[in-house]
């Protein structure tokens, strides 16, 4: 978070919250351009996120404790398979929601299609 002295105090400059919120759109459906996961507002793909995310500890942030995350819990052998397999069974928006978390960013659901 930047500091403010002296008289800018209360203004803030968006500038330097342009990366803090990223959108992302589900698309399953082959005839629908999918499976994929389109993501705005950060330079990072789906599968890079997901290899971000490999052997790291996760917080889902519903009342189960935190996780080791590997692709063998998705039955994958690697980010490419694991990110097919979480579009295809519902469970990608959680996944980006969590990188966003752990990268200090909010993530937004747009114009999703199950």
């Amino acid at each position: 978070m930047p500091k403010f002295y002296g008289q800018n105090k209360k203004r803030i400059d968006p500038r330097y919250f342009l990366n803090e919120n990223i959108t992302y759109r589900i698309r399953k459906d082959e005839d629908d351009g999918g499976p994929t996961v389109e993501i705005d507002g950060v330079g990072t793909t789906f599968v890079q996120m997901i290899e971000d995310l490999n052997d790291t500890v996760i917080d889902f942030e519903d009342g189960d404790p935190p996780e080791v995350f590997q692709y063998s819990d998705v039955s994958a052998d690697g980010p490419e398979e694991a990110a097919e397999f979480m579009i295809q069974n519902g469970i990608a928006k959680y996944y980006v929601e969590v990188w966003a978390r752990t990268n200090n960013m909010q993530a937004i659901q747009k114009g999703a299609r199950d």
